[in-house]
C-alpha cells in the first residue's frame, strides 16, 4: 500500500536517531521527516558491535546517511567522541563525512573528553594548535559547518 498524504495537518518533524534502521523504515520516515538528525558513532571496525551490540553498524548507517544526501534531504550529523575510540571510530566517521557528504553540517560532541579538538584538527588537517588557524580557512570545503561541542 503507497503512503499517501492528504495535507490536512503538517506540523514539521525532526528525526533524531541512531541511524541504525533498515530501507524500509527510511522510505516510510522519508515521507513524514522534514529534518533529519543521525548520531554517526563508531566507525568501520568491531567497536559498534563491542559496545553496541550492533552488527553491520558502519554499512547501516553509511547507506542511510547517504540516501539522506541522495535525497536532497535537510540533516545535520552528530558524533560523538567516545574514550579510547578516536583512531578507530573518530577519524574514520569524520573521513568519510568529509568525502561523502562534505555539504554536511557536523556537531562533533566531546562528553568529558579532552581529544575531540585533535580530532578536529586531524580532518581539516592541521598539525598542531599554532598551525589550526592557517590550516582552517583552505580546508572548509571538506567539511563545510563543523560545530564542538563540549558537554559538561
Amino acid at each position: 500500500m503507497p503512503l499517501i498524504y492528504d495535507g490536512k495537518f503538517n506540523a514539521p518533524m525532526l528525526w533524531n536517531s541512531n541511524f541504525f534502521m533498515t530501507l524500509e523504515s527510511m522510505k516510510i520516515l522519508r515521507v513524514l521527516t522534514d529534518v533529519w538528525l543521525p548520531d554517526f558513532k563508531f566507525g568501520p571496525g568491531r567497536c559498534a558491535m563491542t559496545l553496541a551490540k550492533t552488527p553491520w553498524y558502519w554499512e547501516t548507517v553509511t547507506r542511510n546517511i547517504a540516501l539522506l544526501d541522495e535525497w536532497g534531504e535537510d540533516f545535520s550529523i552528530r558524533h560523538l567522541v567516545m574514550p579510547s575510540h578516536v583512531e578507530c571510530c573518530t577519524y574514520p566517521v569524520l573521513e568519510w563525512i568529509a568525502t561523502r557528504v562534505p555539504a554536511a553540517p557536523v556537531n562533533v560532541i566531546r562528553n568529558h573528553f579532552v581529544r575531540a579538538l585533535e580530532c578536529f584538527w586531524y580532518v581539516i588537517g592541521a598539525a598542531s594548535a599554532r598551525s589550526w588557524r592557517a590550516q582552517f580557512m583552505p580546508k572548509t570545503a571538506r567539511l563545510r559547518r563543523l560545530e564542538l561541542l563540549t558537554y559538561s
